[in-house]
């Protein structure tokens, strides 16, 4: 009895409602705040927990008011529907989770979008807008939507790409460092036609990887024509089978080849047995971001791998500090790269 009346003499707290429901902080609020990504049960769990502890919504709804809020802004094509296989939801889901770890410290709320980013999609998203600041998670953002969110004084962070010339706080993993390891690693293997199925030419981050390669194939003296580089929109693995094809039919000397992400080297390994070529006797194959997949591949994949995670906590945490210093500044940073050897490159004496 004495426990309940002390709390009746004070004001309980936000956290102590979570911690007796045993969830986050932002879970809580948003549970309170009805967010329709809650589920129902832990909502019931918050809102008995509100109702033993005595909370005051009102408190809840001033508290509220002065709270900073930030959107997340994905792709549309990265829905949580997308396929177990799909290298974007992958992507989404590890960024997203050192974005909360972020700001869930700083206790600052989060609203996740899912938007193409085309130029045509600023006007209608400006209109429904009403957070303190934007983070972007993609490689592939308009030019005009980026200028969109300058010309209305958003504070915003992009991360998984840069938006060069354009000037913008960005967060990327150092995507020419990780090609060039690559091509390192295939020339000492003794791959001398190194090809790459790269992602869409939409993308900085397939601008960068295509760097990354000719820096390398320059650096060793190898053999280089545009031949040896193919393209493709999407980076499932049906993009991969097909353009592994093409990339073979037009050098099929190539004897190592470089895939933009892991999903896409996975319809590529098929590709290739189905021509009868051994992996990696004949072709080797490297892939792109380590997801957990490339472990389980025939052979296991060679990877280039960055940490997804410290990304999104990186974009978060820049975000963090325009919003409390706005300092016009604009930052590039890079998340370092490592190569991830396995048996698609190991070729035996």
């Amino acid at each position: 009895m004495s426990d309940r009346k002390t709390r009746l003499n004070r004001r309980v707290t936000l956290r102590e409602i979570a911690h007796h429901a045993n969830v986050s902080v932002s879970t809580a609020s948003r549970a309170l705040n009805n967010d329709p990504n809650v589920n129902e049960a832990t909502r019931l769990d918050v809102q008995r927990a509100v109702a033993e502890l005595n909370y005051s919504l009102d408190h809840l709804r001033s508290v509220r008011q002065s709270r900073k809020s930030v959107t997340l802004l994905a792709r549309g094509d990265f829905a949580p529907t997308t396929s177990e296989f799909s290298s974007g939801a992958d992507f989404e889901k590890l960024a997203i989770r050192g974005i909360r770890a972020c700001l869930e410290t700083a206790n600052v709320d989060l609203s996740i979008r899912h938007l193409l980013m085309r130029a045509e999609d600023a006007a209608p998203f400006f209109e429904s807008f009403s957070g303190d600041g934007v983070l972007v998670l993609t490689g592939m953002v308009a030019p005009e939507f980026v200028r969109a969110l300058q010309d209305n004084e958003v504070p915003f962070v992009i991360a998984g790409s840069h938006v060069l010339p354009l000037e913008a706080n960005c967060v990327m993993a150092d995507n020419v460092r990780g090609v060039e390891m690559a091509v390192h690693h295939l020339a000492a293997q003794g791959c001398r036609k190194i090809g790459l199925v790269n992602s869409s030419t939409m993308t900085k981050t397939s601008e960068d990887k295509m760097r990354g390669l000719l820096l390398g194939i320059q650096q060793h003296g190898l053999a280089y024509s545009p031949s040896q580089v193919v393209s493709s929109r999407d980076f499932d693995l049906e993009s991969g089978y097909t353009q592994t094809l093409l990339l073979v039919a037009n050098v099929p000397d190539v004897d190592a080849i470089i895939y933009g992400h892991d999903v896409m080297a996975m319809g590529g390994l098929r590709a290739l047995k189905e021509r009868g070529l051994r992996i990696p006797q004949d072709v080797a194959v490297v892939g792109y971001h380590d997801y957990e997949i490339a472990q389980f591949t025939d052979p296991p994949l060679t990877t280039i791998r960055f940490d997804t995670e410290l990304m999104g906590w990186m974009a978060a945490r820049r975000l963090l500090m325009m919003l409390d210093d706005p300092d016009g500044r604009h930052w590039l940073l890079t998340i370092p790269t490592e190569l991830v050897v396995r048996e698609s490159t190991r070729r035996k004496a």
